[in-house]
């Protein structure tokens, strides 16, 4: 079983319009309504390739309600914790498909709930029990501003204590003190890891940043990705790059959360490292030839699997 950390759920609803503009009415030809941060678009992912996978965090609201409801239709188990008062956030993701553009995106994200000191405690306690040994912890998504710097690494060190291995995605201060207390992979895009380490003019120049993090703090895999560009991956004695297949994006929202359900559905399945990788590349390809983070048919995924290019760096 893996366990699915989101401090912040959302209900993304995506609205399809054309000729969206800042001004005048717009009426909404297509809209799709999906549980979503980052966590859950991961833990559906891992759901719609068949692991087993429960999701915790922290919900409030009408519109917490209605994420637990979603998680209910989707089939994906859930232990919620609730807060009394605040709502749960709601993200708008505007696309006008129909623009001589192609796809005009536009994200409005609201803020969530504030989470106090006894939530947070009540959370850790909850990862600790949820937690099995050998088993994967993901936390992924960044919390809201107020959270304490250290708080992800004390989910980590809760993790850790029941033997489970922890995977991150998260930004920011968030990132840095979580690094510190030694997940086994980190999955940062590269203006995160940037944040993290400094400017990387070169891939050489992120190689030797990622390869410093894994001595220093015993990481046993990072995982940098780069859009449509290929995703560097290191560990203590290898790194590779990792070229996506070329596809006609609609949406690059949830990529990334795509590649880590993919990569962990893989290692579920006892691949390879790399295969794993490569497979969640794959899934994160077929993600974006849809319009919902994770929206992906399993078959598309194995269909691009073999268009994925990986290239050792060893040398």
């Amino acid at each position: 079983m893996i366990t699915v950390v989101t401090l912040n759920p959302a209900l993304d609803k995506y609205y399809l319009l054309p000729g969206f503009g800042l001004a005048g009415v717009h009426r909404v030809k297509e809209m799709k309504v999906l549980p979503s941060g980052k966590g859950i678009n991961v833990a559906r992912v891992l759901a719609r390739f068949g692991v087993p996978v429960q999701v915790t965090g922290v919900v409030a609201g009408y519109t917490g309600q209605r994420i637990c409801h979603e998680l209910d239709r989707l089939g994906i188990p859930h232990d919620m914790l609730w807060c009394e008062s605040g709502e749960s956030r709601q993200c708008l993701l505007v696309m006008d498909c129909w623009s001589p553009a192609h796809s005009i995106h536009t994200e409005i994200l609201e803020p969530g709930p504030p989470l106090s000191e006894k939530v947070l405690a009540d959370l850790t306690a909850k990862v600790g029990e949820l937690a099995g040994e050998d088993n994967w912890v993901v936390l992924s998504g960044s919390p809201p501003d107020h959270v304490p710097d250290d708080y992800y690494a004390s989910l980590i060190k809760a993790a850790h204590a029941r033997g489970a291995k922890t995977l991150v995605d998260v930004r920011g201060k968030w990132l840095a003190a979580a690094v510190a207390a030694g997940p086994a992979v980190i999955k940062p895009n590269l203006q995160e890891f940037e944040e993290l380490v400094g400017p990387c003019p070169s891939v050489d120049a992120v190689r030797t940043a990622a390869r410093r993090l894994v001595e220093k703090h015993g990481i046993k895999l990072i995982i940098i990705s780069r859009g449509q560009e290929a995703s560097l991956v290191v560990t203590a004695d290898s790194s590779w790059l990792v070229e996506p297949p070329q596809v006609p994006v609609i949406s690059a929202v949830g990529c990334g959360d795509t590649l880590v359900g993919g990569f962990l559905a893989g290692l579920h399945r006892e691949m390879t490292l790399i295969d794993a990788i490569c497979l969640g590349t794959a899934a994160a390809s077929a993600s974006a030839c849809r319009i919902g983070a994770g929206e992906f048919a399993g078959d598309e995924a194995r269909r691009l699997r073999p268009f994925v290019q990986c290239k050792c760096l060893n040398q």
